[in-house]
This record gives C-alpha cells, structure tokens and sequence, in this order.
C-alpha cells in the first residue's frame, strides 16, 4: 500500500467512526493539519502515529 492509498483509508474510516480531522488531530497529539497532509498523502506518520491512527479508527493498514 502506497502513502496515498494509507490516506484515503484513513480518511473513509475517519468519516465512517464520525470523527473530524480536529478530533483525530487531538487524540493522537498532533495538528489537524497535519492529519490532512496523511490523508491526502502528502506527509507520512511515523511509526507510532500509523499505530495510534490505527487503534483510533480500528483499521489495518498493512
């Protein structure tokens, strides 16, 4: 799974659980901004990031 494909299943989950880009942002600790940059494929997160965002969404991404 490419970066851009890792962002859109984050971004279909996200909008499945109901949750805005703000409230992933404050539960992982990080910008809104840059949520939207993951989603979008534009910034990669890192290790522990991909984990949280996984646990958050209760998605697989690899």
């Amino acid at each position: 799974m490419d970066w851009n494909e890792l962002g859109e299943k984050a971004r279909e989950a996200r909008i499945k659980k109901n949750m805005s880009q703000v409230e992933v942002a404050k539960a992982l600790g990080v910008s809104s901004a840059f949520i939207c940059q993951v989603e979008t494929g534009k910034k990669k997160p890192s290790s522990e990031n991909l984990i949280k965002l996984s646990q958050l969404l209760k998605v697989k991404f690899f």
